[in-house]
């Protein structure tokens, strides 16, 4: 990653907050600091570098960051671009607060796994989460999860109510939950089985 030569930091005091962008948390003392003036008198925000990364955050005078922490976890394993995207995006849209968009990426993320994983195209939406439950993608007792994705994120698309903090979390969650079922448990099972028969092949030469 190129470094970024930020010009003319100060220093700003101690801040700490996780850095959206590369993902480390750290306390920052050097960036930009601005006035705000408020009913109560001027307040400062800030802009506080990343010494990671180099790259810039905005703490407003309540100490809510924007970029905000993306919500749940990077996932192991997904091979399939699409669905890869659509769930960075999912969590990437939970943590500006864009929680109906993160709910309906969720959904589309069901129907681009079903067919990552073989299913054809232009099914109906219904006919992907049965192939997933059918051919066991689906973990024991996992069923209700993909449902509860499903009517959320359709509840998303066609209904006019937003859908809350507490409900797009929750979506994410079992998203996580998911993917990485089918996806990191298997991609860490082989480099576990890697890792043990490259040990094996080292005992063997070194007899």
């Amino acid at each position: 990653m190129d470094n970024i030569d930020w010009q003319h930091r100060q220093d700003i005091g101690s801040h700490s907050y996780q850095c959206s962008h590369c993902g480390k948390p750290l306390a920052s003392d050097k960036g930009y600091t601005g006035i705000r003036q408020t009913s109560q008198g001027n307040r400062q925000e800030y802009i506080c570098i990343c010494h990671f990364c180099h790259k810039p955050t905005y703490l407003d005078i309540a100490d809510k960051q924007y970029p905000g922490v993306a919500f749940g976890n990077s996932i192991d394993g997904i091979d399939d671009v699409s669905v890869k995207a659509l769930y960075e995006e999912a969590r990437s849209c939970a943590s500006v607060n864009a929680f109906t968009a993160a709910a309906m990426a969720c959904r589309k993320i069901l129907m681009n796994l079903a067919v990552a994983k073989g299913a054809k195209e232009n099914l109906k939406f219904v006919q992907y989460v049965k192939f997933l439950s059918d051919n066991n993608f689906v973990p024991p007792d996992g069923k209700e999860w993909v449902e509860h994705i499903k009517d959320k994120g359709n509840d998303a698309n066609h209904k006019i109510e937003i859908v809350s903090k507490e409900d797009g979390e929750e979506l994410l969650y079992f998203t996580e939950m998911l993917l990485t079922f089918i996806y990191a448990v298997p991609a860490r099972f082989k480099r576990a089985i890697k890792n043990q028969d490259g040990n094996t092949t080292q005992q063997s030469q070194s007899k």
